[in-house]
C-alpha cells in the first residue's frame, strides 16, 4: 500500500476517498500483517492466534465466562466454546461450573496455560516492537489517542443504528 498523499483534503472539502488514504484500508492492511507475523510465531507453540487471544484475555481476567471472552472479541458464543475446549483438553485451562447455576462456568489459566500465555506474550511484545521500529514515541502516542477516538466515534454511531 502506498503512502497517502500530501496534500489529503479536510473533511469538509473531500468529494472523494481514494483507497489509499482510506483509514479503513490501511487499519485492515497493519491489521493482517500483524496477524501474519503474529501467527507465524505462536505457531512455534503448536496453537493459533485466536486461542492466545483466549489465553491473554483470561490471563488479564482471572475467572471470566464464556460469555464475556464472546463479548470482548466480538464472536458468537458457540465458537468461543469450541476454542475452550480445545484449550481445556489441552490442559491449559481450567473450567469451573457455578454451583448456583451448572450452565454458567467461570475459565482460569492453568499453571501450564499460564507458563505458556507468558512465552507468547513475547512474540506480540517481538512483533509490536518491530512493527514500531523507526516511529519516535510521539508519534505512537498521537496513535492511540487518534483511534482510541476514532473507536468511540465508530461505537456512538452503532449505538444510534442498533448494531451493537
Amino acid at each position: 500500500m502506498t503512502s497517502p498523499k500530501k496534500n489529503v483534503a479536510t473533511k469538509a472539502t473531500r468529494k472523494d476517498l481514494p483507497f489509499e488514504d482510506s483509514i479503513a484500508a490501511i487499519s485492515r492492511s497493519i491489521f493482517r500483517q500483524f496477524t501474519k507475523s503474529l501467527e507465524f510465531r505462536v505457531a512455534k507453540e503448536n496453537i493459533t492466534l485466536g486461542m492466545f487471544l483466549y489465553l491473554r484475555i483470561m490471563n488479564e481476567h482471572d475467572g471470566i465466562t464464556q460469555g464475556e471472552i464472546s463479548r470482548i472479541l466480538g464472536i458468537r458464543g458457540p465458537t468461543a466454546s469450541k476454542v475452550i475446549e480445545v484449550l481445556e483438553q489441552r490442559g491449559w485451562v481450567l473450567r469451573v461450573r457455578s454451583q448456583e447455576d451448572k450452565r454458567r462456568a467461570t475459565l482460569f489459566l492453568t499453571k501450564v496455560g499460564g507458563e505458556l500465555r507468558q512465552r507468547l506474550i513475547q512474540y506480540a511484545i517481538e512483533v509490536q516492537d518491530l512493527a514500531l521500529e523507526g516511529v519516535p514515541e510521539k508519534d505512537y502516542e498521537v496513535y492511540f489517542r487518534m483511534t482510541e477516538t476514532m473507536l468511540d466515534n465508530l461505537k456512538l454511531d452503532h449505538e444510534k443504528h442498533g448494531l451493537l
